[in-house]
């Protein structure tokens, strides 16, 4: 595996990898330390040979994706995880070029695929559906408790709501402070609980405005980064994320294994997972007031919060476990290393109907 930025905890737990972890820090791909980092991913493909280059996230799709075809004979599998949010103009100009070089798409959603076919003008054969898993045995696992409460401080709470979302405007945490606003007009006691890295301060410190304006200092928390979020989801009643815009939900899918309700707006991969009023809730963005209606029925009617709950584990279960993503994407890179130009099309991955393998041929290299 080759990274370019890593956070510590994240390389604590590559490390365990059986893979080796390859780090080539860097803050720019256009300088001397880019270059001689381009220099050294080269070196290490002709030594090692993968048979697939797998490229994650927008400098690793279009610089390091070029590296790979040049340096290489690696096919070249590159990844779309959003609906374009993160893109600048040079990552559009580059992405034209990579579309072609690649010899694969990898998205994680149908709403992804149709935004790379209609937008980006690829070869709909080429772009593949694999969506993202849940370590469910992790999840099931975990316990919660008053402990943990008091640990998050969280204990005074009569309800709580978790939200886990870096700290971007794209993922509507203002909408969520409105609705914390007009949910705790009939739960005073009720706790929003945020988790997520700041990504952009000064939208963190709009929010910390917003809080105060609202007057909601005893309701929301902002707990920054965990090590892990399944404890908190453990002590949660419900899960709600108004982002405007998602290419398909971790943490959705994380909340939905801990058996909560969960209540999402209606945007990219969301509605893949979430059948409204079945296993979960969809909401228009920017739309506080319709979020708060679902958490108020929730916690008014806490057996039925506890079915909602128990059908979007059972959805995980058979559609979103950790296992089924790794199944699905080694098949598609068996296709890869085995097609003809006979071949038919790979068909996207759903629930159903995909023959299963792992991989044994050759190794494959993951960009991130």
């Amino acid at each position: 595996m080759v990274t370019f930025d890593v956070i510590p905890r994240a390389r604590e737990i590559l490390s365990d990898l059986e893979c080796p972890l390859h780090y080539f820090p860097m803050r720019r791909t256009y300088d001397w330390k880019g270059f001689r980092a381009a220099l050294a991913i080269n070196a290490l493909f002709r030594a090692q040979k993968p048979a697939i280059v797998h490229t994650i996230f927008e400098t690793s799709n279009t610089w390091g994706g070029l590296i790979a075809k040049l340096g290489s004979d690696a096919l070249l599998v590159s990844s779309r995880r959003d609906m374009g949010i993160l893109r600048s103009t040079k990552h559009n100009i580059a992405y034209k070029l990579i579309d072609r070089l690649s010899d694969g798409i990898h998205v994680v959603s149908e709403a992804v695929r149709k935004r790379c076919i209609e937008t980006e003008h690829i070869d709909q054969d080429k772009v593949v559906t694999v969506y993202n898993g849940v370590d469910l045995a992790l999840a099931n696992s975990m316990v919660g408790g008053n402990p943990l409460k008091e640990e998050f401080g969280l204990s005074g709470a009569s309800h709580i709501v978790a939200s886990i979302a870096n700290v971007r405007r794209v993922k509507g945490l203002d909408t969520l402070l409105e609705t914390a606003d007009i949910v705790r007009r009939s739960f005073p006691s009720v706790m929003f609980a945020i988790v997520g890295r700041t990504s952009e301060p000064q939208h963190f410190n709009d929010l910390q405005r917003l809080v105060k304006d609202l007057g909601l200092e005893s309701n929301v928390r902002f707990l920054g980064e965990l090590e892990g979020v399944f404890p908190l989801l453990k002590i949660a009643d419900a899960f709600c994320l108004l982002s405007r815009s998602e290419g398909f939900c971790n943490a959705l899918l994380e909340a939905m294994a801990c058996k909560l309700p969960c209540i999402v707006t209606a945007v990219g991969g969301n509605p893949e997972a979430v059948e409204d009023g079945e296993n979960g809730f969809l909401v228009p963005i920017e739309d506080p007031a319709a979020a708060a209606r679902r958490i108020i029925g929730l916690f008014q009617r806490p057996e039925y919060a506890k079915e909602i709950g128990r059908k979007a584990h059972g959805t995980v279960e058979s559609r979103f476990e950790i296992t089924m993503m790794v199944d699905h994407l080694t098949s598609f890179y068996d296709f890869l290393l085995t097609r003809t130009s006979e071949s038919p099309p790979f068909v996207a991955c759903r629930e159903t109907g995909l023959p299963l393998s792992r991989s044994t041929k050759q190794p494959v290299q993951t960009f991130d």
